[in-house]
């Protein structure tokens, strides 16, 4: 997902610094500008405060039912950030 975001924000001109600042310009530029529907945005934080407590808090429980939502959420990401890409005559594989 961190890279799809990336690579999507770098379509528009936007380049982050951060994890952190990669989800606040998505949703910036890419979400609040209708390019990507709202649920993308959301995904991504969650997938980030997932990651972040995942490498950083050694007591959080990452089950697998987690895990295999997080998933089906960045395919599903994937799939929208690519349509957008299209959509801006970009060839994605």
């Amino acid at each position: 997902m961190f890279y799809a975001a990336t690579a999507a924000l770098l379509i528009i001109g936007q380049e982050a610094s951060s994890h952190a600042a990669l989800v606040a310009q998505f949703s910036e530029h890419l979400v609040n500008t209708g390019y990507i529907p709202k649920e993308f945005g959301r995904t991504l934080n969650r997938a980030m405060n997932i990651r972040m407590n995942a490498d950083y808090d050694v007591s959080a429980k990452i089950t697998k039912d987690l895990a295999l939502k997080g998933l089906k959420d960045a395919r599903r990401f994937v799939d929208a950030v690519r349509k957008f890409m299209q959509s801006k005559g970009v060839e994605v594989r």
